[in-house]
């Protein structure tokens, strides 16, 4: 499969970098991921990844025998041909872990949503069917408009903090630590879009007594990519509804995005991780107050796991407690759990009415309660897309 993916590459690469070259004085004139190449004043991409360097891209077609531009892909363009320049080690030194809140690069994000089933990551490794999991992606055609309208309204004020970051970047640090945290608009701003022009507190829930942030993973960043080198939890609040904003708690998350090189915005941005059942039981339902394309039939003082349990799946996805899959089952028809069922041995259905295992209920009275339990442990997965905008920390607030 790898060898039918490059030749691909190959066949249609050299035509697209060839054939349909932009016009450049400078580098800032082509886009990310290439840059101008000043004999022929055209953007040129050689490169998307280090290991395009040790056989270029389309090298096929030429006449040097695909040999070696470099070992480190920077904006399109193969760097290093000493072998010193394209492994030695950056940023060791300082990963920017013990580091003050706030003193770090900023960015307040811009844009967040549920995206398509194909973006995510593999939270379990089991690769089932695609390595991506993002089960709650259908939900997206229905939280999307009001997360949207929360970024915009900077109700939903999410403030990412790359610390440790080198003096001297230029696209690559090997340990820097990624510090989350809600935010509050410093400037009261009220306008259609938060651009960065503002600043920010940094919200006094988002850290500790000690005044270290309760959200934190030590990252790397190569080619300008940041990726999360380990998995984190996050409890963000967000509007799933005009008039809901819950705090959700997010399990085995994981980061990763462009910076630019000017380090002034973020794109490309893939945060995904695993939604327990028993946070999604803890938030109420705003879309099934009708029937609609969602909702089958009126969900009356019902939660959003009610909703996902019964529209897109009773079995969370991803085994956060390690002890089997669990079920949650809705036995007399009513829209809403009523039976909780634990360690469904891989491979079994979740079964309409019965289970092997019970999960008990927190409140005998409440049969739905059995979603609460500790015992109800595991999430399902979501991925999002973010980007986000260069801000800056003014203070600590509530």
């Amino acid at each position: 499969m790898v060898v039918l993916v490059r030749l691909a590459l190959v066949s249609l690469l050299p035509i697209a970098l060839l054939a349909c070259e932009s016009r450049c004085e400078t580098d800032f004139d082509c886009g990310d991921q290439s840059y101008c190449d000043e004999s022929g004043h055209f953007c040129r991409t050689d490169c998307y990844v280090d290991a395009d360097c040790a056989m270029a891209l389309g090298c096929e077609l030429t006449d040097d025998g695909c040999a070696s531009l470099g070992r480190l892909c920077l904006d399109g363009r193969c760097q290093g041909t000493d072998v010193e320049i394209g492994d030695k080690p950056v940023g060791l030194d300082d990963d920017g872990f013990d580091a003050a809140p706030g003193t770090g690069l900023i960015f307040v994000v811009d844009a967040l949503e549920i995206a398509a089933p194909d973006v995510g990551f593999d939270l379990d490794n089991r690769c089932d069917p695609d390595c991506i999991d993002n089960v709650l992606s259908p939900l997206g055609n229905h939280a999307n408009p009001s997360l949207r309208a929360g970024v915009r309204s900077s109700a939903n004020l999410l403030v990412v903090e790359i610390a440790g970051l080198v003096d001297k970047y230029a696209g690559r640090d090997d340990a820097v630590t990624l510090k989350i945290y809600s935010g509050i608009d410093a400037d009261a701003l009220v306008s259609n879009n938060f651009d960065g022009q503002g600043t920010v507190l940094i919200d006094r829930d988002s850290l500790t007594a000690d005044n270290r942030p309760r959200t934190m993973a030590r990252a790397r960043i190569r080619n300008h990519q940041l990726v999360t080198d380990e998995s984190f939890d996050l409890a963000i609040q967000l509007s799933v509804a005009a008039t809901i904003r819950p705090t959700v708690e997010f399990a085995r998350m994981r980061f990763s995005f462009l910076i630019a090189p000017n380090e002034r915005s973020f794109s490309n941005g893939v945060l995904g991780g695993a939604l327990p059942a028993r946070a999604l039981h803890g938030i109420e339902n705003p879309y099934c107050g009708q029937v609609s394309v969602l909702c089958s039939a009126s969900f009356s003082n019902s939660s959003l796991l009610d909703l996902v349990a019964l529209t897109i799946s009773g079995m969370p996805d991803v085994d956060l407690d390690g002890d089997g899959a669990e079920c949650a089952v809705d036995q007399d028809g009513d829209q809403a759990i009523d039976l909780c069922c634990d360690a469904v041995a891989p491979g079994d259905p979740c079964f309409d009415t019965a289970c092997a295992v019970t999960v008990p209920r927190v409140d005998p009275d409440d049969a739905s309660s059995c979603a609460d339990h500790r015992e109800f442990a595991d999430g399902y997965s979501v991925g999002m897309r973010v980007s986000g905008v260069v801000t800056e920390v003014v203070g600590v607030g509530n």
